[in-house]
């Protein structure tokens, strides 16, 4: 029974400390955006449409990116952001995990965990 409830414990903890790198990887991603558009004129990367898209991961040829919205204009040369996080339980090899969306009225952005745990939505928008 202490064992029991130890493990519980442990795999508890684990996702608090996941739910808290997700919420890191949000907000260094939104950072590094708000940065490139301040330096483009309020223009964002070409890759962010209305609709929620898992971000490609920065570790794979923009090749692979397609479906998934590019975001390696804020990676290249380190210049706003030195790698896109990596949400701790992607599914894709070539996404992040992590989903970016613009509101094309107000121009206000959303990034978002796709695999939040102990039924948290972990999002952010700016």
């Amino acid at each position: 029974m202490v064992l029991r409830k130890k493990i519980t414990f442990n795999v508890d903890e684990k996702s608090a400390k996941r739910n808290l790198e997700r919420g890191a990887g949000i907000e260094t991603i939104l950072q590094a955006l708000k940065q490139y558009a301040v330096d483009h004129k309020g223009d964002l990367p070409a890759g962010i449409s209305a609709a929620p898209v898992e971000i490609c991961s920065s570790s794979v040829a923009r090749t692979s990116c397609r479906g998934l919205a590019d975001l390696s204009v804020i990676t290249r040369d380190g210049q706003y952001i030195g790698a896109i996080p990596s949400e701790p339980l992607k599914t894709k090899a070539n996404g992040a995990g992590y989903l970016v969306s613009r509101d094309d009225v107000t121009k206000r952005l959303t990034v978002s965990a796709q695999f939040p745990e102990e039924g948290f939505t972990i999002s952010k928008t700016r």
